[in-house]
């Protein structure tokens, strides 16, 4: 092994991956679309057009680990307006983003769906894996610690494949363009989710959502880009 992949291993960062199943169930699990479930009292949210869309529900004890900063919680329900636009946006009932936490304990029931304009339904099964820097980034971090690479050799192409950054929907792991400039390392005191989707919102047709516990604010904060 030369120095250079020695240095891109060593940036490996514990992360979960979302693989989507063929089916979905209505029982209470991890899925985008489909149903969702909540608290007694909670109904479906509205937004200003409309019913909002079911992105992702997560349910916590599914998941091969558990980061610390959701351990109290039993589920995560993520729900965006269907004409969702707004770059960086706070998680607000009535708004376009509402993200929707279930306690650890609690009594919860499936909501109704009456959305129209709904997302593919299908669950989710997390798998654990190690995450790196984007392939545009590994360059950026050998020179910052001057390490000598060749860039245009095979050695340096076959280590961008072997140790890659999962640019689909995960938690945790390494930033992409949407998580952040390349000089960000994985923050482990966040609990970061990565949605990544085709689904149809404007300005592009393969949408990566970020939504972040942010503790200062004591709320959930989402930024998507389109590519």
């Amino acid at each position: 092994m030369n120095e250079f992949e020695s240095y891109i291993r060593s940036l490996g960062s514990e992360a979960i991956k979302a693989v989507l199943l063929d089916n979905c169930t209505d029982e209470f699990s991890s899925r985008t679309g489909g149903t969702f479930y909540d608290i007694p009292g909670k109904s479906w949210p509205m937004g200003s057009s409309g019913p909002l869309r079911p992105l992702l529900q997560i349910v916590v004890n599914e998941l091969p680990y558990i980061p610390k900063q959701i351990s109290h919680l039993m589920g995560i329900c993520i729900y965006i307006d269907k004409g969702y636009v707004t770059f960086d946006i706070l998680s607000e009932e009535g708004g376009e983003l509402v993200v929707r936490e279930i306690p650890k304990g609690s009594t919860i029931h499936p909501l109704s769906n009456p959305t129209e304009n709904k997302f593919e339904e299908k669950d989710i099964k997390w798998e654990k894996f190690i995450d790196y820097p984007s392939s545009s980034d590994f360059i950026e971090w050998l020179d910052n610690q001057n390490v000598d690479c060749d860039f245009e050799s095979n050695e340096f192409e076959k280590a961008l494949i072997k140790y890659s950054n999962y640019g689909f929907s995960k938690i945790n792991g390494w930033p992409t363009t949407i998580q952040g400039p390349s000089y960000d390392e994985p923050n482990v005191d966040e609990c970061t989710i990565q949605v990544s989707l085709d689904i149809d919102i404007p300005f592009g047709d393969s949408t990566i959502f970020k939504i972040n516990w942010a503790a200062k604010i004591n709320n959930w904060h989402c930024m998507w880009e389109t590519c």
